[in-house]
């Protein structure tokens, strides 16, 4: 069987893997479900939430075990797991990861590279609308 590594997408939390879980769990997978900073219970103020900081808390859970994992990221979940996904390939990343079986990404949108995410969201924000389509990370 498998290990999943499911990273929910902003503006939720682990919580929202609940069915999902279930089903794999029954089917005899290891599945973990785990708040990114700021998001579901994890107390970060929102405004020093970046998609680093996701990143980093993903390379945090991947690092507990080191059997190869499937990693469903959605929405802003699924940035972050694009981001460490190229840091595994690119061995960028101190601590040492498990490998990635198949990394699985629906990304709708992806913030700048150390962008709070709440400037993606907010019309007033300092960082226009669509300016992270324009990021040459």
């Amino acid at each position: 069987m498998a290990r999943f590594v499911l990273v929910h997408g902003a503006f939720s939390g682990a919580w929202i893997w609940g069915p999902l879980t279930d089903r794999l769990k029954a089917a005899g997978h290891s599945v973990e479900a785990f708040d990114l900073p700021g998001l579901g219970d994890d107390h970060i103020p929102a405004s020093e939430v970046t998609l680093d900081a996701c990143a980093a808390r993903l390379c945090e859970v991947l690092a507990d075990s080191s059997e190869p994992a499937v990693v469903v990221g959605n929405s802003m979940g699924g940035s972050c797991t694009e981001d460490v996904a190229a840091w595994a390939i690119a061995r960028q990343r101190p601590q040492p990861l498990a490998p990635f079986a198949t990394p699985v990404s629906i990304p709708p949108w992806c913030p700048r590279r150390h962008q709070p995410v709440l400037c993606v969201m907010h019309a007033g924000s300092s960082y226009p609308a669509g300016a992270a389509a324009t990021d040459d990370r």
